[in-house]
C-alpha cells in the first residue's frame, strides 16, 4: 500500500520573502511605467546634464515649478522636467541672475545672505504700450535711437531662499493684458543673450541687492537686456 506523503508547504520565512519579492517586482513595474523617475531632484538633475553631455556640470541649487536651476562658473543651467529640456544661460562672476517663466533666480548668492530685494523695470516701444495702460509709465527711448517714449512699469520684490541656495523672485502681473506680455517677454532669454530681437522691441533691466540678517549689503547682481 502506497503512502501519500504531504508535501510540505511553505515556511513562514520563505512566505514573506516571496511576498516581498513580488511587492518587489510591482514597484519597478510602477517606476517602469512612470519612466524610471529618479528619487530627488539633485539626481534628476546630474542625470539631465550627464545626458546632454555637459563637460562642466552644474550643482543644483534650486528648484522652481519644474524647472530645476544650477550654475558652474560659466554658465546657468535651467533644465525643465516638463519638456525634458536643458538650457543654458551666460553668466557673471558673483552673484548671478536669470529669467524664467515662473520669475527670477539669483545663484550663487552671497554667503550668510537672510534676505534680498530685486528691482525690475520693463518696457516696450510706444506702438505696443500705450500710456492709457494702468500702471505703465513712460521712459525715454532706451536705445536712444529715437525720441519716441516707451512705457513700462518698475517692480520691487521680496526675495525666498530656496533650499539649495538660490534665491526666487516671483512677479505676478495684474490685469492687464500689456503687463502680462511684458512679464512673458521678460523671460525671453534671446532678448539678453542676442543683438536680434525675437518679437517687439522689448527692454528689461534688473538689480537684485542680498542682504544679512542685520540689513547690511552683501552684494548686488545685474542683468538687463541687449537694447538696455
Amino acid at each position: 500500500m502506497n503512502r501519500k506523503k504531504n508535501s510540505p508547504g511553505l515556511g513562514r520565512r520563505w512566505r514573506i520573502l516571496r511576498n516581498l519579492g513580488i511587492t518587489a517586482l510591482l514597484g519597478v513595474a510602477l517606476w517602469a511605467g512612470r519612466g524610471f523617475p529618479l528619487p530627488t531632484a539633485e539626481l534628476r538633475f546630474e542625470w539631465a546634464q550627464r545626458g546632454a553631455l555637459m563637460a562642466d556640470p552644474a550643482p543644483l541649487q534650486g528648484q522652481v515649478g519644474s524647472e530645476l536651476v544650477g550654475a558652474n562658473e560659466r554658465d546657468i543651467v535651467v533644465y525643465s522636467e516638463g519638456s525634458w529640456e536643458i538650457r543654458t544661460f551666460p553668466r557673471t562672476p558673483g552673484p548671478a541672475l536669470v529669467p524664467l517663466s515662473d520669475g527670477v533666480v539669483a545663484v550663487d548668492v552671497p554667503e550668510g545672505t537672510a534676505s534680498a530685494r530685486l528691482e525690475v523695470t520693463v518696457m516696450a516701444d510706444g506702438w505696443y504700450v500705450g500710456a492709457e495702460e494702468e500702471g505703465m509709465r513712460p521712459f525715454p527711448d532706451p536705445t536712444g535711437e529715437s525720441e519716441e517714449r516707451w512705457f513700462g512699469k518698475t517692480y520691487s520684490v521680496e526675495g525666498e531662499l530656496l533650499e539649495n541656495g538660490a534665491t526666487l523672485f516671483q512677479l505676478l502681473s495684474g490685469d492687464s493684458y500689456t503687463e502680462r506680455n511684458l512679464l512673458h517677454y521678460m523671460g525671453i532669454w534671446e532678448y539678453y543673450t542676442s543683438e536680434q530681437l525675437p518679437y517687439g522691441p522689448f527692454a528689461c533691466h534688473m538689480t537684485a541687492v542680498f542682504y544679512d540678517e542685520n540689513g547690511a549689503e552683501l552684494g548686488r547682481a545685474e542683468l538687463k537686456t541687449t537694447d538696455f
